[in-house]
């Protein structure tokens, strides 16, 4: 099940890189960095890891959420997408 579920997401990634681009594309966008507890496996515990989730404005005529990961806080994930996208935090 295990390699399924590895299969099934690796078959969806070119779906969500687009759809992550629709949403960083937009014109007015909204980015929040939340702490969630993430299960550490060798550890038997949980961590602490951070979500980062980007949605296009209110008003936009197509809504779009998208959502990054990462282990410690910090702004290097939204920095690095929007540097992508030729922009910057703040634009």
């Amino acid at each position: 099940m295990a390699a399924w579920s590895g299969r099934g997401g690796a078959a969806l990634q070119p779906l969500r890189d687009v759809h992550r681009e629709f949403v960083l594309g937009a014109q007015v966008l909204h980015a929040d960095e939340t702490p969630v507890d993430m299960l550490d496996p060798g550890a038997g515990r949980t961590k602490k890891a951070y979500v980062w989730a980007y949605a296009r404005g209110g008003f936009d005529a197509q809504p779009g959420v998208a959502y990054d990961s990462q282990r410690r806080p910090g702004c290097e994930i939204p920095d690095g997408a929007l540097a992508r996208l030729g922009r910057h935090a703040g634009a």
